[in-house]
């Protein structure tokens, strides 16, 4: 059976990140000008998030991307408020967004190989998706690094209750696509949760490595620009 369709991961396999939310957030304060201990502060900020965690899961639970938004403004206005800031919270969501995504941001960069490796999948007519263990801001993040386009579905694994390497989510994606487990092919980074999980589910896997030049595995490719080609000898 031919493969109609390939899912991708994202972290470390469609974007890199420096992504730290406690880090991230001692950056935020310093930069509007708060007198803090970055020590202290990043203290204070980690612990507000463990003290905080089951309401965050909760939310993702529930499927409200606008209170998930509003947990993070929420967690940053009570946290600043400590260092003398009363920050408006009309105009921290568009900070928090700007300083995650604008073009001073470092937190998610798209690799060079991702979108050509996309748009020759796509003139294969090939169903794309992304499959990651994520949270409800994947589709966001592909959205303004430009690659949600390409992407005929997104499942962030912390909206639908189940993480790769469970089937469950492997099997998700299979019901919203219609296709059959090996009609699919999997690409990512890691390898329990990408390419033990996909094989464990039925699908075909490719295990992404960047640091092997030359893979000396047929399942193991460098580089994404390697994966039509593959997809053609499956």
């Amino acid at each position: 059976m031919p493969i109609r369709a390939v899912s991708f991961d994202c972290f470390q396999t469609l974007v890199h990140t420096d992504w730290d939310p406690v880090a991230f957030g001692v950056r935020t304060l310093l930069a509007r000008g708060a007198q803090a201990d970055p020590l202290e502060a990043r203290a204070l900020l980690q612990s507000m998030l463990v003290n905080t965690r089951p309401n965050y899961v909760r939310l993702h639970a529930e499927a409200d991307r606008k209170a998930c938004d509003r947990y993070w403004i929420d967690l940053f206005r009570r946290w600043a408020s400590e260092y003398g800031q009363n920050w408006p919270e009309a105009e921290l969501g568009e900070w928090l967004l700007d300083d995650l995504y604008g073009p001073a941001s470092a937190c998610f960069q798209v690799y060079e190989d991702v979108v050509p490796c996309l748009q020759e999948l796509r003139s294969q007519g090939l169903r794309l998706l992304v499959v990651s263990n994520w949270d409800y801001s994947l589709e966001r993040t592909l959205e303004r690094r430009g690659l949600r386009g390409y992407f005929d579905c997104v499942l962030a694994s912390l909206e639908i209750y189940v993480e790769k390497p469970d089937e469950g989510i492997f099997r998700t994606a299979e019901r919203l696509l219609g296709l059959h487990p090996e009609e699919i092919l999997h690409v990512g980074d890691h390898p329990v949760d990408d390419y033990e999980g996909a094989l464990r589910a039925g699908w075909h896997a490719l295990l992404l490595d960047r640091g092997t030049p030359r893979p000396t595995e047929h399942s193991v490719v460098s580089s994404l620009l390697d994966v039509p080609q593959r997809v053609l000898e499956l």
